[in-house]
């Protein structure tokens, strides 16, 4: 084999195994993945959680972390911490979305998984990790912040997350978005609980009025709705 030849073909390997790296679905998730500090509304207590960059300017994450916030601090990757602004709740979907003027990434791409599927999890914990579908579930829980119990589609992970890991996107191998980490097992197996893909979608597509503000109410203790 001639030295032109070996050097073409050493050139193209690097080129794929670069290709490869660039893509893979590890990248994706970090490359997606925020992380950030509330300010809790009324005590000044401090809680951290985990979300998903789903388009320019817009965070995806579960909104038990940040329903009682009265402030909002997102630290993007690579990027210095910023205010954020909560522009969306479900309380019953435990999601929310909170809007970050540096945030940019092309709009997401959502997945179905099934039992027994490789993930990637985006965790603030430890970074973007592999691991499995163990089941779909319908889990019947309360609201967040209320007594109401609501049933909630999606998945169990054959991992156990940690504090300040709400919100964490997981991923399937080809990088697309199928669901946001939303509790763990409290007995420390491995388990995580995961809102799949329709809610998610669902509450993306809904329209954001801008009119509308989450303001905190120190006499409540939460975020509330003011127009």
């Amino acid at each position: 084999m001639s030295a032109a030849r070996s050097l073409a073909i050493l050139c193209a390997a690097i080129i794929g195994l670069a290709y490869f790296a660039a893509s893979s679905p590890e990248t994706v998730a970090a490359e997606r993945m925020a992380t950030f500090e509330t300010t809790a509304c009324g005590d000044g207590s401090r809680t951290n959680g985990t979300g998903v960059v789903v388009r320019d300017g817009t965070i995806l994450t579960a909104a038990h972390p940040v329903f009682r916030s009265g402030s909002i601090t997102v630290r993007l990757p690579n990027g210095e911490p910023e205010p954020a602004t909560i522009v969306a709740l479900d309380l019953a979907a435990d999601l929310a979305l909170v809007e970050v003027e540096s945030a940019s990434a092309s709009p997401i791409e959502f997945a179905i998984a099934r039992s027994g599927d490789e993930v990637v999890v985006a965790a603030a914990s430890t970074g973007a990790s592999r691991s499995r579908i163990s089941r779909a579930i319908d889990v019947r829980i309360e609201e967040v912040g209320g007594p109401r119990r609501i049933s909630r589609i999606g998945y169990e992970l054959d991992v156990n997350v940690a504090l300040g890991d709400s919100g964490s996107g997981v991923y399937d191998t080809s990088g697309q978005l199928i669901g946001i980490v939303y509790g763990r097992n409290p007995d420390g197996e491995l388990r995580s609980f995961v809102t799949g893909k329709g809610q998610l979608a669902e509450f993306l597509e809904r329209d954001v009025d801008t009119s509308e503000v989450f303001r905190c109410d120190p006499d409540q203790s939460r975020v509330i709705l003011k127009e």
